[in-house]
């Protein structure tokens, strides 16, 4: 699978490196587009505590409120990756 591009993020540099990589390691074992959702929010929730959002798709249009700090976007590939933190109220 290619590398991240067009990566858009409003996050501390540290956490968009994690990202980028674990995103790298993911796309690389060919998961199906869920897989790939669950695996990298449960990564997200569990490393850098919730309430993480993935979402994932070849074409998708969205808004999001988010965190401060909190957002990430890129392409690979085909794939279209929206990474946003909202917590809970």
């Amino acid at each position: 699978m290619p590398k991240p591009t067009n990566i858009v993020a409003d996050i501390k540099e540290e956490i968009k490196a994690a990202i980028t990589a674990k995103l790298l390691e993911e796309t690389d074992k060919q998961q199906s587009e869920s897989d790939l959702v669950n695996t990298i929010k449960t990564y997200l929730d569990n490393t850098y505590y919730p309430s993480w959002h993935v979402i994932v798709g070849k074409s998708f249009g969205s808004t999001v409120t988010h965190e401060a700090k909190a957002f990430y976007t890129c392409k690979i590939g085909e794939l279209n990756v929206l990474i946003y933190k909202a917590g809970v109220l």
